[in-house]
């Protein structure tokens, strides 16, 4: 049966999860063949001495999307590509692929060292609830990756021309139950607010 190289090469999504108001990525190892994961972390740095400081600075520094400032983010891009393989029964995909960037942005408070204890503590529960509620956002993303990877090697069709409409489809179906899953994670758990209760 021949096959067409890379015959799709998608942007599937590029979505932002913001939470609590206010270098280059590591591929990882995957489970699953097909699957690549590259994950990233990315900081501004907030300053202060007191609560009232630190919010200020959170609030004043944290990363934009939409017109709102947050205190933590998580930006990822889901990308999938196939080849086309024909054969006498039509078309289907093979060697499919999918590739999950994520980059996630944390606040770094730089006084930490010359803060009062009971401040340090006070931080260290918000960052740990923060770094959970965003390793939330991370897990959405790579099981849609995992599940796209599932249905685009399942694509078959009478001709390649169908089968690239229907991988489209498939394509924009995954950005829209992505982006109502991450709402969802961001209203089960008030942005992080409720992460660890």
């Amino acid at each position: 049966m021949p096959r067409t190289p890379t015959a799709a090469l998608l942007a599937l999504a590029t979505l932002t999860s913001g939470c609590l108001p206010g270098g280059p990525g590591a591929v990882t190892a995957s489970p699953v063949p097909g699957l690549e994961v590259s994950v990233d972390e990315s900081f501004y740095e907030v300053a202060g001495l007191n609560a009232r400081d630190l919010n200020h600075e959170l609030s004043r520094r944290g990363p934009s999307h939409e017109g709102r400032s947050w205190q933590g983010q998580t930006d990822f891009r889901v990308a999938y590509s196939y080849s086309l393989e024909r054969g006498a029964d039509g078309c289907r995909a093979a060697e499919p692929r999918v590739r999950v960037g994520l980059v996630t942005t944390l606040p770094r408070w730089r006084d930490r060292d010359d803060a009062p204890e009971r401040l340090r503590s006070d931080w260290d529960l918000y960052l740990s609830r923060l770094e959970e509620h965003e390793e939330g956002h991370r897990r959405i993303a790579i099981l849609a990756g995992q599940e796209l990877l599932e249905d685009v090697s399942a694509l078959e069709a009478p001709d390649c021309e169908a089968l690239r409409r229907t991988a489209t489809e498939v394509a924009e179906s995954y950005q829209k139950i992505v982006a109502l899953e991450q709402k969802g994670w961001d209203e089960e758990t008030a942005h992080g607010l409720d992460v660890g209760n």
